[in-house]
């Protein structure tokens, strides 16, 4: 409570000079309490901009974006129309005998195909 109290004063007395200032006719001073996360934010500022610029970062987010697809691309090769369901569903392999049996995600029982 008392840090709310002395960071409203504190906006009031800048507001005040900023009043007087203008009545001077001069240009208001600079903030003498600024924003703590304002000025975080400039400092990270600098990474952000670097994020699309340094072409080592570029290179790493290209290929974290290939190993994502690569992951996608595999787990689609095991996705088959459900029959329980009628819609696409992933399934697991519940063994690899000569006909293969998929455990379906709806009721939990195997399924021959």
């Amino acid at each position: 409570m008392e840090y709310r109290t002395e960071t409203k004063a504190k906006k009031k007395a800048y507001a005040r000079l900023k009043q007087i200032a203008r009545l001077q006719g001069t240009t208001p001073p600079p903030n003498p309490y600024p924003s703590v996360i304002k000025e975080i934010q400039a400092e990270e500022d600098v990474y952000l901009r670097e994020r699309y610029t340094n072409p080592k970062i570029i290179a790493i987010a290209e290929k974290m974006k290939a190993d994502e697809a690569a992951k996608e691309r595999e787990r689609d090769r095991f996705r088959i129309d459900c029959p329980c369901y009628g819609e696409v569903a992933n399934f697991l392999i519940v063994s690899k005998m000569a006909a293969l049996e998929l455990q379906c995600h709806g009721n939990g029982e195997p399924q021959a195909f």
